[in-house]
């Protein structure tokens, strides 16, 4: 079962949804280290954050994974094509990056079919 939370950007969705994973036994799906991983690869491979068709292509190339610890809902690692970025992708050039990632259509669209792949493994929030 997948249970999407949607809302604007500071209305508490990162914080519901933990308590609605913890509630339930669910994982949490972080969108948003998903968006953060297609920015880290973006700028590892020198391609412009403002070329949408190209980050397209990394977010389809790329595949994104999480690995959770029995009975934590949040994810302990994220990995991009089995690398390990959850450190890397919570720096402030990051942080810069990763508006432009996500107001790309392309990678929107790409990271749809990721978070339904990664949904259909488990139950998630």
């Amino acid at each position: 079962m997948i249970i999407a939370i949607d809302g604007p950007s500071g209305a508490g969705k990162s914080t519901v949804s933990k308590a609605v994973a913890r509630r339930l036994g669910f994982s949490c799906l972080d969108t948003g280290a998903m968006y953060r991983s297609i920015a880290w690869q973006a700028l590892q491979n020198g391609v412009s954050l403002e070329d949408g068709e190209a980050l397209g292509r990394i977010a389809d190339m790329h595949e994104i994974g999480f690995s959770h610890e029995p009975g934590d809902p949040l994810p302990r690692r994220v990995s991009i094509s089995g690398v390990d970025v959850t450190d890397a992708i919570r720096t402030a050039e990051i942080d810069r990056s990763v508006s432009a990632v996500a107001a790309a259509p392309a990678v929107r669209q790409a990271l749809v079919a990721q978070q339904q792949r990664i949904g259909r493994a488990g139950n998630y929030v």
